[in-house]
């Protein structure tokens, strides 16, 4: 069996740029580069937008910051867990089950359907 573990590494650091309240921003076309971290606060005091794309911009915020602080322990776990010799199919679960749950925490943030 090959440890896949390793090569999840860059892909788990990616899911957090991935996450950035920025992608959708620039699509919606509500992007402001001036003070990025302050830009919800302006949509929202601006009241053009719906409290509804407020609420989802927020939560896919959240959901990146929360990305950024659990980061540095799945990687020092994984990397720790392969230092001591544990075996592949367990480092294999663990990298790939966090991978798989954080996407699927990721995605239920991201939906913009019927969102103006």
């Amino acid at each position: 069996m090959t440890n896949l573990s390793y090569y999840l590494l860059p892909l788990i650091w990616f899911q957090a740029p991935y996450a950035s309240v920025r992608g959708p921003l620039i699509r919606l076309r509500l992007d402001d580069n001036t003070n990025p971290r302050l830009c919800l606060d302006r949509l929202e005091k601006s009241g053009k937008y719906s409290p509804r794309l407020i609420a989802k911009l927020r939560r896919r915020e959240s959901c990146e910051k929360n990305v950024w602080e659990g980061m540095p322990m799945i990687l020092a776990a994984i990397v720790a867990g392969n230092a001591v010799g544990l075996s592949e199919r367990f480092m294999n679960t663990v990298s790939i089950g966090y991978f798989v749950l954080r996407c699927a925490y990721s995605e239920s943030s991201f939906s913009f359907h019927g969102v103006p």
